[in-house]
């Protein structure tokens, strides 16, 4: 891939239109990097398909089904509610988890 079109989808991608713009709004993209070369740029472009393969991950879940939450209304019973407390809970340790096997795929 050429360096102007890793630098096109990194502009699309968080919305910005020139490399100014993209270290004023993405400090932490680009912290320590030499934009003037391929590599940071394809640095920046992996960066942001793991973002987007996570954020497609998590969207296609069916949070409801796999994690039983239950519709409440105001005369929902306590039982009820203590179940998607817990419901809640294995989503964020899924979640936690999931996060930190990313994390250790890409930090290596």
């Amino acid at each position: 891939m050429k360096i102007y079109e890793l630098k096109k989808y990194v502009y699309q991608a968080t919305e910005t239109k020139n490399t100014k713009e993209l270290k004023k709004k993405h400090y932490a993209l680009v912290k320590g990097k030499d934009l003037r070369k391929k590599d940071s740029w394809l640095s920046i472009y992996n960066s942001l398909k793991v973002l987007e393969e996570f954020r497609e991950e998590q969207a296609s879940k069916d949070i409801e089904k796999n994690y039983g939450y239950k519709n409440l209304n105001k005369n929902c019973s306590v039982a009820d509610l203590i179940h998607n407390i817990e419901a809640t809970k294995r989503f964020r340790e899924d979640f936690e988890e999931e996060l930190n096997s990313i994390e250790k795929k890409y930090t290596k």
